[in-house]
Parts: structure tokens; sequence; C-alpha cells
């Protein structure tokens, strides 16, 4: 786990006494399948985010997402195949070249690289696959270092995606400002381990101020890339990395994610490109029961 800083030691201890109620009670979905537990991403040493240790939540193979979809298609909360390994799809863009793309975890193409960003023009970049193994498009970013861990793939022309989160619906904007302590964010994705118990999550913000957010949660391999959204159905952030674990099991109890804004300006500029959120409505009583 990453070491607690943000708002003190004494605080965090306290907190994690709501694991148990929070990260692991806290959800809104029926289970999916899925596989095996997490891997470390460098020798089993921390990887450092916004200069605090921390792991990245490291794929799963491709073999978890085999025994049945519970969120078919190109959608946020989508699993997607990548040379890495399995990763989870977020947000869904238009851009100023008239292309769609739509994002997942920069360390789900540049991890055991020694690249920290990259930029492909169409037609050059690695390969996407849905969880069936069907091309849906190529890298066309990527971006990995101590404050970024992102990436957005160009979507082949004619294929269909679909910009609602599954299970939450949204998002409905983005929001690029602070969180409140405790405010409540889900999250969406297809872990391990996770993905085959409780693929929709709630987390708690316990330091939402600056580039990486962090929260109260739980995620295992395979929810890189996770589209992370608040209350109100804005996109925040794209889940990237954990803290450290529950006791005998293989999943952090604390979860990072990059926040989307930066993100997608550093992007834009690496490209050149102009970038719009593509919305949709929040699906009802999920965000508020």
């Amino acid at each position: 786990m990453r070491v607690w800083r943000a708002i003190g030691l004494m605080r965090a201890v306290r907190t994690a006494v709501a694991v148990v109620a929070v990260g692991m009670l806290v959800v809104v979905a029926p289970a999916s399948p899925a596989g095996a537990g997490p891997r470390s991403t460098t020798a089993g040493r921390p990887w450092a985010l916004a200069g605090q240790p921390c792991r990245l939540v490291s794929t799963a193979s491709p073999l978890d997402v085999a025994g049945g979809e519970a969120c078919p298609g190109v959608r946020p909360g989508a699993p997607v195949l990548t040379p890495v390994g399995q990763c989870t799809l977020n947000f869904l863009w238009r851009a100023t070249d008239g292309r769609d793309y739509i994002g997942t975890a920069g360390h789900c193409l540049l991890e055991g690289t020694n690249r920290n960003q990259v930029v492909y023009r169409p037609g050059e970049g690695p390969p996407a696959r849905d969880s069936t193994g069907r091309p849906i498009g190529e890298f066309a970013y990527a971006a990995l270092d101590d404050t970024s861990d992102f990436a957005l793939i160009r979507l082949d022309p004619g294929v269909a995606a679909n910009p609602e989160i599954c299970r939450f619906g949204g998002p409905i904007g983005y929001d690029a400002g602070p969180l409140s302590l405790l405010t409540p964010l889900q999250h969406v994705g297809r872990g391990s381990l996770t993905g085959s118990l409780v693929p929709a999550r709630t987390q708690l913000a316990v330091d939402g101020g600056g580039r990486v957010l962090t929260g109260l949660g739980v995620a295992s391999p395979g929810d890189s890339g996770s589209p992370v959204i608040g209350p109100d159905g804005k996109a925040v952030g794209v889940l990237v990395a954990t803290g450290s674990g529950l006791p005998l099991l293989p999943v952090g109890l604390f979860v990072y994610s990059v926040r989307i804004a930066p993100e997608m300006g550093r992007a834009g500029s690496a490209m050149g490109l102009g970038f719009e959120l593509v919305t949709a409505p929040v699906a009802a009583g999920l965000l508020h029961p």
C-alpha cells in the first residue's frame, strides 16, 4: 500500500476501520466471472505516483474474461485486451480529426518499457481488442510517469462505441475541481479478483486536491483504466494503482487515480488535437439509491 500521508496517520487508521463496510460491501451490481490475483510491476518494487510509493494495478491475463461478459461492447467499464494484457476502458471522446477515441491506463501499453510517452499516427499504433479478441482500434497515445498514467485508443471506423458507463450510466461531463474528504466515487472494472465479485464499486475520496486522486476502495489486476465518476455523474479520473492489501487477500485497500482533465490536456497537446467528452445520462437510482 502506498504510504499514508494525505491526512495524517491517526485519521487514516480511523478511516480504515470502515474498509470492510465500504471497500467490500458498498456495491451496486451483481458479479461477473473472472480469475486470479495481482502481480507487482517492477521486480516487486513499488512504483512512485505523485512522489508516493504504490503499485500499478497490473494487467490481468486475457483468459480472465473468457467465461462471459457482463459489460459487452466498446464502452466505459468494458474489458480491453492490450499488448500487455487485459485492462478496462474508460471514457469515450470525439476528436477534431473526426475520429472517436476511448481511454485506458497508460501502463496497459507502456508497463515494462523505458518509455514515458508515445504518440502513434493512424495505422502505426499497437492493436487493441475487445474481450472476444475482435480488433477495435489501435493505441494512438500513452503516457506513464510519476504524474501520468493514461492512454487513448483510436477506434477503427465502423466500430460502434457506447459512451454510457456500465451499471452507473454517465458521464454527464467532467469535473476538474478538488474533491472533498469522503466524497463517494464510483468505478467499474474487470479486475481478475474484484471483477468476479463486485465489478461496480464505491470508493471514498481521501485526497482529491491534485493530479492524483486517493480513494478508500478495492482494486485488482485488470481494473487498470477503470472510469471513476463523482456522485453527480461527472468523470473525475482513471484508476491506475493500489496501496497495501487486505490480510491474506491480493487486493489493495487504497486506490489511486489520475485526474482526467490534466491527462486529456497532456494528450491533446502531444497529439495536436482537441477532444470532446461523449456524454450519457446517469442510470436512475444508482448514484443516489
